[in-house]
């Protein structure tokens, strides 16, 4: 029976666990099971009645303690932490605490590591293979590195029984809790964070302070040859030409000085001994305590539009050199580009006309009239006539003209 303000909770279909033969695997949650009509049941806890269903708002302990003396003290001690707050479940062994386990109901667990059946960590390891997704406050003697290990190996928290306490035994629980939604959560946002990663479009490395590569994505074995068993644990150096090792230090030592370096354009080194150019985004990776521990880098190939733009600037070189007045606008008149063939016509510097409206600057006429020959240019993409324009000198000037 409960105790003090306890409240009563039922698990499943039944307040007290029927005995059952399962079709396979007696102690696994997810096989298939029938019930066996039976008058014979398993008692599975002092604070637990039959026809009660756990109240809302209350935390759900399961208590896996062989001594009903100690077991007794704890549900005395959660009454005083919260009453009407904790609806414990007593069990006595690993086997009844597994098969309780079972239930959806279960909150958090409250675990003695020796019990009559499982001893140690052991006990620990059979819980988190039942059911892994609830967190477990540990029960532990005098000697707390048994509780330490227990929270390495996937325990919430521990508690020594010579430190039982009700304020600390209430706050023990509600902070397993919230340490293990918080630690899903974190899995949750890992795991979504990886599979962008993994499905980005450019490269991502991660590196420590020594330049050891410590992640590298799909695009990244794309863009540089190197496989994710090749690249992890070798220095980024590798990617880098010998006469741009300084390079790449003086941007180490910029991250450790915490600052950022975007769009920074290097070339690179693929793994075929090929070069490519790329653009570069490093930040700064801090732990939780602020302290920089590496550098996260982001690396877009950009080898075609360097290609592009070397050839539009060789283009625009012999344009530049041209004898003919060669004029570039915008769509709103603007003028971009503006040759030595257009200096030498007009008698304006490059620097004059760049950015002026080219028709007004040039006083511009045409015998169709300009709205005329902008309709032509619009409908078929050129034009080809006669204008009028003005040089600087104000000299009015014929002009053989062809836009496209």
């Amino acid at each position: 029976m409960a105790t003090g303000h306890f409240q009563p909770c039922r698990l499943g279909l039944h307040s007290v666990v029927p005995c059952w033969k399962r079709l396979q695997h007696p102690l696994n949650c997810n096989s298939p099971f029938v019930f066996v009509p039976s008058r014979q049941f398993l008692s599975v806890g002092t604070s637990v009645t039959p026809d009660l269903m756990k109240t809302a708002g209350t935390t759900s302990v399961l208590l896996v303690e062989d001594s009903a003396l100690e077991a007794r003290l704890v549900e005395r001690l959660l009454d005083r932490a919260g009453p009407g707050l904790f609806c414990v479940t007593h069990v006595m062994t690993l086997t009844k605490a597994l098969l309780v386990l079972c239930q959806p109901d279960i909150d958090v667990v409250l675990l003695d590591l020796n019990l009559p059946d499982s001893t140690g960590l052991e006990t620990l390891r059979s819980v988190l293979a039942r059911n892994p997704r609830l967190p477990i406050v540990v029960l532990t003697g005098a000697d707390e590195t048994v509780g330490i290990q227990a929270m390495r190996e996937g325990a919430q928290d521990y508690i020594p029984k010579d430190q039982l306490r009700a304020p600390l035994l209430g706050r023990s629980l509600r902070y397993a809790m919230e340490r293990y939604r918080s630690s899903l959560d974190l899995r949750e946002s890992n795991e979504s964070l990886s599979l962008v990663i993994s499905s980005a479009a450019d490269a991502i490395i991660t590196k420590d302070l020594l330049g050891i590569i410590t992640t590298w994505n799909p695009a990244a074995e794309k863009l540089f040859g190197y496989s994710v068993e090749e690249a992890l644990g070798k220095p980024l150096l590798m990617l880098v030409p010998p006469d741009r090792v300084k390079e790449e230090g003086d941007i180490l030592a910029r991250i450790a000085k915490g600052e950022r370096v975007e769009h920074f354009e290097a070339v690179r080194t693929r793994k075929d001994g090929r070069l490519v150019q790329v653009d570069l985004t490093i930040s700064p990776i801090r732990d939780k305590e602020g302290r920089i521990t590496g550098a996260s880098k982001i690396a877009r190939d950009i080898t075609e539009r360097k290609l592009a733009e070397d050839m539009l600037r060789q283009q625009a070189s012999l344009l530049d050199q041209a004898f003919d007045a060669v004029i570039v606008w915008e769509g709103d008149g603007a003028i971009t580009f503006w040759n030595h063939g257009a200096e030498r016509m007009y008698g304006y510097t490059k620097e004059e006309a760049t950015g002026r409206v080219g028709h007004d600057l040039l006083h511009t006429a045409a015998l169709e009239g300009l709205e005329a020959v902008f309709k032509i240019l619009a409908t078929e993409g050129k034009w080809e006539g006669e204008l009028t324009q003005s040089k600087r000198d104000g000299k009015r000037i014929a002009v053989e003209s062809r836009m496209v």
